[in-house]
C-alpha cells in the first residue's frame, strides 16, 4: 500500500506532537531518594475523570517544594509553567522554584548529579522526594496527588540541599526513615 506525501507529513506531525520535547508519560521514582510507588502502583492515576481523588489526613501541614527544570523552547515545559501558575493559589503550602536549563545549567547539573538522575527529558519536575519527566493532563493529576501527599510529610528538601552543596545522602536517608 502506498501512502501519499500528505499522509506521510500528517503522520510525521502527529508523531512530533505526541513525542513533544522528549516527554515520558510515566512517573519516575528516584532510586536513591524515594520510596514513593511508581505508576504501576495504587498511588498512580489513570485518565478516568470519574476517579475519586484520595484525601490525605493533615494535608497542607508541611511546605512542599516543587522544582521545575525546563527549556524555554519546549512546548510541554511552557504548558507546565502556565499550569503551575494557575494552581499556585490553590495550594498555599506549595513553593515553586523554576530553572531554565540553559541559563541555570550549573544548578541543573548539580541536582541531577547529586540525585543520580539519568533522564535527559524535559520538563523535569521534583515534588517532595519524587520526580517526574514530561507534562500532560495525566501528569497534572499525578502532580496534584503528589503535592497533597507530600504536604503531609516533613521531608528533607533534597533538591534545595543539592543546590546549596549540602549533604544529599543524609537528606535521602532522613526521608527514607520518615517513610519507614
Amino acid at each position: 500500500m502506498v501512502i501519499d506525501m500528505k499522509k506521510w507529513i500528517l503522520l510525521f506531525l502527529c508523531i512530533i506532537l505526541v513525542v513533544g520535547c522528549g516527554e515520558k508519560e510515566n512517573r519516575n521514582s528516584n532510586n536513591s531518594s524515594s520510596n514513593v510507588e511508581n505508576t504501576n502502583s495504587n498511588s498512580s492515576t489513570n485518565s478516568n475523570s470519574n476517579e475519586v481523588e484520595p484525601t490525605y489526613e493533615n494535608e497542607g501541614k508541611y511546605t512542599v517544594q516543587l522544582y521545575l527544570f525546563y527549556l524555554s523552547t519546549c512546548d510541554h515545559c511552557h504548558a507546565e509553567r502556565e499550569w503551575l501558575s494557575t494552581i499556585e493559589k490553590d495550594y498555599p503550602y506549595l513553593k515553586i522554584h523554576q530553572y531554565e536549563i540553559k541559563t541555570d545549567s550549573a544548578i541543573y547539573n548539580k541536582v541531577v548529579d547529586a540525585l543520580d538522575i539519568d533522564s535527559e527529558y524535559v520538563p523535569l519536575t521534583f515534588i517532595g522526594d519524587d520526580y517526574f519527566t514530561g507534562f500532560s493532563t495525566v501528569t497534572e493529576r499525578k502532580f496534584i496527588r503528589t503535592i497533597k501527599e507530600m504536604s503531609t510529610l516533613d521531608l528533607c528538601d533534597m533538591v534545595g540541599t543539592a543546590i546549596n552543596d549540602g549533604d544529599v545522602k543524609a537528606c535521602v536517608e532522613q526521608n527514607k526513615k520518615l517513610r519507614g
